[in-house]
């Protein structure tokens, strides 16, 4: 989650700036760096000083007030306009449970980076009936000499002649 946009951040403050860039990156990559944390600071200086806390949409209409807080409002749109309850999330809320719940598996003791890579594979991945493995192999095959070895004296075992 992006603490930085969250309300209670917003409206108490405390984000650390790495949290700010990090809504930065997900939400306003495509605005100036400089001007997203000096709007965001200069934000969050006029929020505190409103009486009362404020819902996301009233701190979204304040910054639309002031111009030169346009980074800012985009990703606070941006966070608006994202759909919490959508099919995607609902699936991958689904594959987390089940990944994690699965009786059999010993996989409460995977890190947060192994579940973010395999539900980053299982959301991102092709159907399997458009998937094709040929670019894969050849870059494999052409990485490196691949010949074949020919080990003679393997004949020449016990296993082997009653084996073939």
């Amino acid at each position: 989650m992006l603490k930085a946009l969250s309300l209670t951040c917003l409206n108490a403050g405390g984000a650390s700036d790495e949290d700010i860039h990090k809504a930065y990156a997900i939400m306003a990559s495509d605005q100036d760096c400089k001007d997203f944390f000096a709007s965001y600071g200069e934000l969050l200086t006029c929020v505190k000083t409103a009486a009362a806390n404020k819902s996301l949409y009233d701190i979204f209409t304040l910054s639309l007030a002031n111009e030169q807080w346009k980074s800012v409002y985009l990703a606070i749109a941006r966070t608006l306009v994202a759909k919490p309850h959508s099919c995607d999330v609902e699936r991958l809320v689904s594959a987390y449970n089940l990944f994690k719940n699965d009786v059999d598996d010993d996989r409460c003791s995977l890190s947060a980076e192994t579940i973010d890579a395999y539900l980053h594979v299982y959301v991102n991945m092709p159907v399997l009936a458009d998937f094709d493995p040929r670019p894969a192999l050849l870059l494999w095959m052409m990485k490196s000499d691949r010949r074949p070895h020919d080990n003679k004296k393997a004949i020449e075992q016990d296993w082997f002649k009653t084996v073939f």
